[in-house]
């Protein structure tokens, strides 16, 4: 990939820290604004947590793995950036657990998307409250604004369904989304996020891309000046404007100066960054208490394809095995393995994350093929070979009273522009690329009105 760098001065109107789809997203507004801007990365890659890798003739993506229909400001981005004819849709179909058995639900069909096929009516009757709720909500659940909830952030999901539906429906129906695509259990998350998702329960075709993930965050980066492999030591506030100062793989530094800084990192790595600022107090605070989901991702390429065709199962946490959830990657993207063969991506529930977390990679593995096998037999002799990644960035958690959180900090950000000092990321947003997308969008636009 090129990517375009500008080395004739190192003063800029702004400066980003980091690559992901917030800050790149940020960056790209404001260079169509025409401001001077660079990008700067501690990565030898721009995409932050969604990352494609190869290996031998297959293409896998290791984390993100898709875009929701209802992600509407990412594909007006797709669009903008004339990547559009690189999407690809892949069939939407899930086979949840239940009772140690695996069913399908076709989430092709409505019927399939609002009433999966184990529940009773019963059950059934019981998910009217849900409808209700969501009617009764609809014009503040916005996938874009997390913000919109703050007047009813006051439940967890377990809290909620306990409440509004039964332990059936929580154990069969809301627990197996929430962690197998989040990684989180419904104890952990504010209840508005499932009422959001459930409001867009008929636009759930999801898309990616023919050659990865990576073709979005690659797609931006062409259009902004990133330098790669520079980890941010210092960032100094003057009375012109601010000095950041990097140090690159062979342990030079350098310096960099701009009138604005945008900090788009993990918000533990924005607190480390920002720790020099003197941030007021709502900041710091809430830089501090976020957390993100934990996994390892195992990749495995298989000698064969499997007979299904789904693209993600999702495996109950109450269920026997410790895995989250396995994507067939050859199901939604054929370009990702050869012809005859399979590359799918294996996700651990996070507390089995944290049980092996100190083992050797070869026992992780081992321990990670041996519970897929309780879903697929003799799984482990197809096995061509496996790659272990560690993701201890999944998702930014949607805790309890977040939304109300979230909007103090954005207040705080507005009445303290003046600064100079902006932050970007899906943690200030629901957990998605989406979310990631609209916060660096929030950021440039907040930055271009300071002016």
């Amino acid at each position: 990939m090129d990517i375009y760098q500008d080395d004739s001065s190192k003063y800029y109107d702004v400066i980003v820290i980091g690559a992901g789809i917030a800050g790149l997203t940020a960056a790209y507004k404001l260079v169509k604004a025409n401001k001077k801007v660079l990008v700067l990365e501690k990565a030898n890659r721009v995409g932050g947590r969604i990352f494609t890798d190869s290996l031998d003739d297959f293409t896998y993506d290791v984390t993100c793995q898709f875009i929701a229909e209802y992600f509407y400001q990412t594909f007006d981005l797709i669009y903008e950036l004339g990547i559009e004819q690189e999407l690809e849709r892949f069939k939407n179909i899930m086979l949840i657990e239940n009772n140690g058995k695996f069913k399908v639900s076709k989430m092709e069909t409505v019927i399939g998307k609002t009433f999966p096929p184990w529940l009773t009516i019963k059950d059934r009757l019981k998910l009217a409250n849900l409808a209700i709720d969501v009617f009764k909500n609809r014009h503040k659940l916005s996938f874009q604004e997390i913000e919109k909830c703050v007047d009813f952030d006051n439940y967890t999901i377990e809290e909620y369904a306990l409440k509004r539906l039964n332990p059936q429906i929580l154990e069969k129906l809301v627990s197996p989304l929430l962690s197998s695509v989040y990684f989180m259990y419904p104890s952990e998350i504010s209840f508005p996020l499932y009422l959001v998702l459930l409001s867009n329960v008929l636009k759930t075709n999801l898309y990616t891309f023919r050659n990865g993930m990576k073709t979005l965050p690659e797609a931006l980066a062409a259009n902004v000046s990133v330098k790669l492999s520079q980890q941010v030591t210092k960032t100094i506030r003057g009375h012109a404007g601010w000095t950041i100062i990097t140090d690159n793989d062979h342990g030079k530094s350098q310096v960099w100066q701009a009138a604005k800084v945008i900090i788009a990192t993990p918000s533990n790595e924005a607190l480390m960054i920002a720790d020099q600022c003197q941030l007021p107090t709502i900041q710091r605070q809430f830089l501090h208490k976020q957390k993100y989901s934990f996994t390892y991702g195992l990749i495995t390429a298989l000698n064969h394809r499997l007979t299904t065709d789904a693209y993600c199962m999702l495996i109950s946490k109450t269920g026997k095995s410790k895995i989250a959830s396995i994507c067939f990657q050859e199901k939604k993207c054929v370009s990702y393995a050869p012809q005859g063969f399979s590359v799918h991506a294996i996700y651990t529930h996070r507390y089995f994350a944290e049980e092996i977390m100190h083992l050797p990679e070869n026992q992780k593995k081992e321990l990670i093929l041996k519970e897929v096998e309780k879903i697929f037999p003799n799984y482990r002799q197809h096995v061509t070979w496996s790659k272990l990644y560690s993701i201890p960035y999944g998702l930014p958690y949607s805790y309890l009273n977040k939304a109300k959180e979230v909007l103090a900090f954005q207040n705080e950000q507005k009445q303290n522009a003046n600064t100079g000092l902006y932050f970007c990321g899906d943690y200030l947003n629901w957990p998605s690329i989406e979310g990631a997308v609209v916060s660096g969008q929030k950021a440039a636009k907040l930055l271009l009105a300071t002016n």
